[in-house]
């Protein structure tokens, strides 16, 4: 994204440009992923998903500045516990509970998110020591005229440990390497 992290301005690659990504002596050329309503990414998929595991993003260019040397590392694994998929709650009267296990206490961030067709997206950053998080009821929020509606929502639990990006980018910028365990469920009314 151009702008920063909160930016809506996603940019697709064209030209001779290219993204490239490398884990351990394997290299792949990331592949536009999606592209709906504008929002695009690239993907590659490796094997590996070892704490620690080094990756790194080469950004090419034809014209202007290549930006070759952007880095990370995988932070540790976890199992997400709970909920249990398709499991019902109601937005109004339950708490829902999450649950992980994991004992490397590797203090990378924490965020849960939920989404669905009929809520508004859910977002906490949680207390990385802790393997427990509570949304309390109320505090997940319908999509306007969808009140009354039950639907099916992604529950994503994200560890995620920041990289260094290469210098060619300028000021600013991000990059994680992320664990993530997703679950649906049912959002109630």
């Amino acid at each position: 994204r151009a702008g920063g992290d909160t930016s809506n301005v996603y940019l697709e690659l064209n030209g001779g440009d290219k993204l490239e990504a490398t884990v351990g002596e394997e290299s792949k050329e990331m592949t536009k992923a999606q592209d709906l309503l504008n929002v695009i990414w690239y993907s590659a998929s490796f094997d590996e998903d070892e704490a620690d595991t080094a990756i790194k993003v080469a950004f090419s260019r034809s014209v202007d500045d290549s930006a070759p040397e952007s880095t990370v590392t995988l932070p540790p694994k976890f199992n997400l516990i709970a909920p249990e998929e398709d499991a019902s709650f109601s937005r109004a009267d339950d708490d829902i509970t999450v649950t992980w296990i994991d004992s490397t206490g590797s203090g990378d961030d924490m965020i849960l998110s939920v989404n669905g067709d009929c809520i508004r997206l859910y977002t906490k950053n949680l207390d990385v020591v802790s393997g427990t998080a509570v949304i309390e009821a109320g505090d997940i929020k319908t999509s306007e005229n969808e009140e009354a509606k039950t639907c099916k929502v992604t529950l994503e639990l994200k560890r995620r440990r920041a990289g260094t990006i290469d210098d060619a980018y300028g000021e600013g910028g991000v990059f994680y390497g992320s664990q993530v365990r997703i679950v649906d469920i049912k959002s109630a009314p």
